[in-house]
């Protein structure tokens, strides 16, 4: 998936990684995140003839099902069996108002599934979006008929699964048939392979703060940035004289950014790498530094920092080396929550030919 292993809880994962820079954002991982064993899963076609929403009710203590605080759904997961046919399945955002009653409050967009009669009970779907979605809220998914969807066996059986027939529309609720131990299918350790990568959107123009918007603070269209203020634009003036004049606009300087999803353990735990770009700016280059942290035990542990200096438009991969002293505290822990705290400028090189 490409991001840092989280810290497991009751064979789960939830998942946090903060960035640090002029300002802090975050996101946050719901639902299950944790590589499906296809030996140990059973895919079945929930919807059937009637169309159904399927998500996860209950789960063992400290596995997050519920959005933590209001924010955007950046990317979203589902473990699914094979495919029969060109088919497709949607993102649900569920509102639980108490006993069985969900309401439907938001539907992500029908993302296309290609046929895929060969995959294993258990192969995970990634898919990008941009889904609005409220502390308490949860999510479930809309698989079309012949898509069949995976149920891992993750112990212990705490886990209960719901089921909305027939598919409410969106600002409508419905009644959910509950699956538990009492009331199988399915067995008492089942669980739907689904989870959504959380992020906030402080400035609410529809672009997560932490891997869309390039211009946090201040609304935009284009990944929330006014048209314009990243990409060199061509506008055509005509005049009455029908003189036609075009100019590029190219911003003076930018930040540099970093993928969250670059993020990873090379070497076991010896070396931590990290994809930095700089953006097209009139400046020439991006120089800065990329320094990483982690908690173990309650304590700070260093893992290293890496300087880049890159042309503008372009993207570096920047690697260091995890001390010997910070990867003995790492072997206590399963898994490493992250802390990247990237410093940035912009910078141009001015030649000046004299005489004298």
């Amino acid at each position: 998936m490409g991001l840092l292993r989280p810290r497991a809880m009751a064979g789960l994962a939830v998942l946090g990684l903060w960035l640090g820079s002029a300002q802090a954002r975050a996101f946050v991982t719901i639902g299950v995140n944790q590589d499906p064993n296809p030996a140990m899963s059973q895919a079945i076609n929930e919807s059937g003839t009637v169309p159904a929403v399927v998500f996860n009710v209950d789960a063992p203590f400290g596995v997050r099902l519920l959005a933590p605080a209001d924010g955007l759904i950046t990317r979203w997961r589902v473990s699914l069996g094979r495919i029969f046919g060109d088919r497709h399945i949607t993102l649900k955002v569920l509102d639980p108002e108490g006993g069985l009653r969900y309401r439907i409050i938001h539907s992500g967009p029908v993302e296309p599934l290609a046929n895929a009669t060969s995959n294993s009970n258990a192969v995970i779907y990634s898919f990008p979006a941009a889904v609005p979605i409220r502390a308490g809220q949860g999510i479930g998914v809309v698989p079309e008929s012949g898509v069949t969807v995976s149920r891992m066996s993750v112990p212990p059986a705490e886990w209960k699964l719901g089921r909305l027939e027939p598919v409410p529309a969106d600002g409508a609720a419905g009644t959910a048939t509950i699956f538990d131990q009492t009331n199988p299918p399915p067995a008492v350790d089942l669980v739907y392979g689904l989870s959504a990568d959380i992020e906030p959107d402080t400035d609410s123009d529809g672009f997560g703060d932490d891997s869309q918007d390039r211009c946090l603070g201040t609304a935009g269209t284009d990944r929330g940035c006014a048209p314009g203020a990243l990409d060199p634009q061509t506008r055509t003036i005509v005049e009455t004289r029908t003189i036609v004049e075009t100019r590029t606009i190219t911003p003076a300087s930018a930040l540099a950014t970093l993928d969250p999803a670059s993020v990873k353990f090379k070497r076991g735990r010896a070396r931590l790498s990290a994809r930095v770009s700089c953006p097209a700016q009139t400046a020439q280059r991006c120089v800065g530094t990329v320094a990483a942290t982690t908690r173990v035990r309650r304590k700070t542990v260093t893992l290293g920092s890496a300087r880049f200096s890159m042309r503008q438009g372009t993207s570096r991969t920047s690697t260091f080396s995890v001390p010997a002293v910070s990867r003995r505290a790492l072997a206590k822990i399963r898994r490493v929550k992250v802390t990247l705290r990237l410093s940035s400028s912009s910078s141009t090189t001015t030649t000046t030919n004299g005489t004298g």
